[in-house]
């Protein structure tokens, strides 16, 4: 979610025009000292992404791990 020049940033910034919302954790992005501005201009960062998570099942969504 974060560097431009990476591999798969533009499929994640085309995920954006499909409905995707593509979320980051703040404390994850603080944790490794990633800067707001190099992130994709399309992720939107979240308190917690365990919070997220669960409160996203709360309304409805399935989590589904992909290996």
């Amino acid at each position: 979610l974060f560097e431009a020049g990476a591999p798969l940033s533009e499929k994640i910034r085309g995920l954006g025009s499909t409905g995707v919302r593509c979320v980051g954790c703040r404390n994850s992005v603080r944790g490794h000292d990633i800067a707001k501005s190099d992130l994709l201009s399309n992720v939107q960062l979240v308190p917690s992404g365990v919070g997220e998570l669960t409160r996203l099942q709360s309304d409805g969504y399935a989590y589904l791990k992909v290996p």
